[in-house]
């Protein structure tokens, strides 16, 4: 970064000034900041598949959806809002359908061993969301309505207003839809077009947030997000009985008080929170021979998740060329888990506090060489684990020259859930943490040309993954976890960024991914090893491109994702490839401070037929309208 003085009133030698340690880091992605305005009413899932080469694993439209770094599970990806952890500790993974964009004005992403120095545990990457403060001194407000296919709507509304001392925001978002949309039905003998049943939904998301600035240098605030979901979840496409009720119910209340400060040296932040999480879910089938709507409950099981959690963070510049990082974590999880459906009211109540402090040592040889040392030590209640550790080594010039590159290895382990340990049955107390051995690069080129900016990169990865969980029969008739599996990932990721502005402005995103996945455990069953893992592409690609001209906006995507296997052997059931191609059209109407915006997408203009999971239809060519009022909008 560079600071001139005006050259017809004083000539003075530029000034370097090295941001490393605190605004950059080349192993974190921010998604563009565009695209998040772009898509704040839809769910995070949908962001994420579209800019981003991390492979969202959905069972249906509005059904759950789960993400996978680099051919890792679900679990081994940590979702974090506002430094708050998100992820479940009795399934460890977040349903990223229950999330909607709105609720973050900022999203990082780490993959691999670098996603160490923000969390433990996440053997296959992190997702950071994070709300920001806009002192602007003004009111606004944004409303906007959807209205979609297959009887699909929702209603959002922002509104926020702040002073030289008090910033108050709230946001809401409400959907609701029947979902009923035709799709090919080729899992029955009878193959055919047929309309989805029992799959309506409505979800209800609330933010809350009130910053006091104490003075510039010290500001606390208090966040307080609700949300509550409801879906029916429909039958698979196999299912061929009379009757079947299928639903879920989640609700999840966070609050979060938070302290930051910045003395000398010092940057300080302290956060304290309380979260509470539901989830209810039923089923019942049809008996066969009996008159419709006479059924059999199979299940009625309510899960109770309440979780305290404490941290500091303390960030101190040593001198020019060293920073270090402190991070200590207190996790405090009780849940309880009920099933009334079983003869023997299966379930299971436990406790967890676990502890993790890590240190990160930033150290800078020159302008053009640093390190990144982290330490990460994790503890449950008075067990101590392994040391977790990586190093990475970044050729990152403060100049004009166009191309830097890094590495980063190391060594991160993810302890077992607590349906793991303790779900009942099948539940396995003597489990042992899976270990994951990362080695990650990069290689960057960044080329500006007036008005036009091409940005390339290129990161290969591997990581082996020992004692990977899974669930598998056993001789008692169901399901245990055990310390199976040994996991080589292995491949590269490549992403372009073109852009230009002017009267005409563009953006261009592109990334691929190259993932291979395999099995390496050398078990009994010999058909699995050296397959790749189930529902993990070996390719994906997506792309995305925004136009602008005056006030008008023309957006196309197209996302590629290639087959996958249902069964470890990869000779059973291969779900095909399939291309979806999207696009967006919108006029913005500007009338002083109140601006107004209709918006038409096409989805799935391509009408593709596919299922992410097996026998979980997912809709054909649909549209949606927006409608959207901005009064004092914050980016005019």
């Amino acid at each position: 970064m560079y600071f001139y003085a005006q050259p017809d009133t004083l000539n003075i030698r530029p000034i370097y000034i090295n941001s490393t340690f605190t605004e950059k880091n080349q192993f974190i992605e921010q998604i563009d900041s565009s695209l998040l305005q772009q898509k704040q009413t839809n769910q995070l899932s949908d962001l994420i598949q579209l800019t981003t080469p991390v492979f969202i694993k959905s069972f249906g439209n509005f059904g759950v959806s789960t993400a996978s770094f680099r051919g890792t599970s679900a679990s081994h990806t940590q979702v974090f809002w506002n430094d708050i952890p998100l992820n479940s500790p009795m399934l460890g993974q977040t349903d990223f359908s229950l999330i909607p964009v709105f609720i973050a004005d900022e999203i990082n992403i780490s993959a691999g061993i670098g996603s160490l120095a923000n969390s433990d545990g996440a053997l296959g990457g992190n997702i950071m969301l994070k709300t920001t403060s806009k002192w602007d001194k003004k009111t606004s407000l944004s409303i906007g309505q959807n209205i979609g296919s297959f009887s699909n709507y929702s209603t959002f509304l922002k509104f926020s207003s702040s002073s030289k001392k008090i910033l108050f925001d709230s946001r809401i978002i409400y959907k609701k839809g029947v979902n009923d949309f035709i799709f090919y039905n080729n899992a029955l003998p009878d193959a055919n077009m047929q309309k989805l049943e029992n799959a309506n939904f409505n979800q209800l998301s609330f933010l809350q947030q009130i910053f006091f600035r104490i003075n510039k240098n010290n500001i606390i605030s208090f966040h307080f997000w609700h949300s509550n979901s409801y879906r029916n979840i429909p039958p698979i496409m196999s299912y061929e009985g009379l009757y079947r009720i299928e639903n879920q119910n989640n609700g999840q209340n966070i609050g979060v008080v938070k302290f930051s400060s910045k003395i000398n040296q010092f940057k300080i932040n302290i956060s304290s929170s309380i979260s509470h999480k539901t989830l209810n879910y039923f089923l019942a089938d049809s008996i066969l021979g009996f008159p419709e709507n006479t059924n059999i409950i199979k299940s009625k099981s309510n899960s109770y998740e309440t979780g305290f959690i404490n941290s500091i963070k303390i960030n101190y510049n040593i001198s020019d060329k060293t920073n270090i990082e402190t991070n200590l974590k207190s996790y405090f999880y009780k849940v309880e888990t009920f099933d009334s459906a079983t003869y023997t009211n299966s379930g299971y109540e436990a406790k967890r506090l676990k502890n993790n402090a890590n240190i990160i040592l930033n150290y800078n040889f020159n302008n053009y060489f640093k390190t990144i040392l982290v330490l990460s030590e994790t503890t449950i209640y008075k067990n101590f684990f392994i040391p977790n550790i990586s190093i990475g080594f970044v050729n990152e010039p403060i100049h004009n020259e166009t191309f830097t590159w890094g590495v980063n290895l190391g060594r991160n382990q993810h302890i077992p859930t607590l349906n793991d340990l303790y779900w009942q049955p099948g539940g396995n107390p003597l489990l042992k943490p899976e270990r994951g051995f990362s080695a990650d690069a990069f290689l960057s080129s960044k080329i500006t040309n007036k008005k036009t900016t091409f940005d390339f990169k290129i990161k290969p990865f591997a990581a082996l993954i020992k004692d990977w969980i899974i669930w598998q029969p056993s001789e008692f008739h169901y399901w245990t976890a055990q310390n199976l599996k040994k996991v080589f990932s292995r491949g590269f990721e490549a992403g372009i960024v073109i852009s230009k502005t002017g009267k005409i402005s563009y953006k261009l995103i592109s990334n691929y991914s190259l993932t291979i996945t395999t099995d390496e455990s050398n078990t009994n069953n010999e058909f699995a090893t050296g397959k790749q893992l189930i529902y993990i592409p070996k390719n994906t690609l997506n792309t995305f491109i925004i136009i602008n001209y005056l006030n008008f906006e023309f957006s196309t995507s197209f996302n590629f994702t290639d087959k996958r296997f249902t069964s470890s052997s990869n000779n059973l059931y291969t779900l095909p490839s399939y291309k979806i191609l999207n696009a967006s059209f919108s006029k913005l109407f500007n009338n002083k401070k109140t601006n107004f915006k209709i918006e038409f997408n096409l989805n799935n203009i391509l009408n593709e037929q596919y299922q992410a999971i097996l026998y979980r239809p997912m809709p054909g060519i649909n549209y949606e309208i927006k409608l959207l009022l901005f009064i004092n909008p914050h980016y005019s």
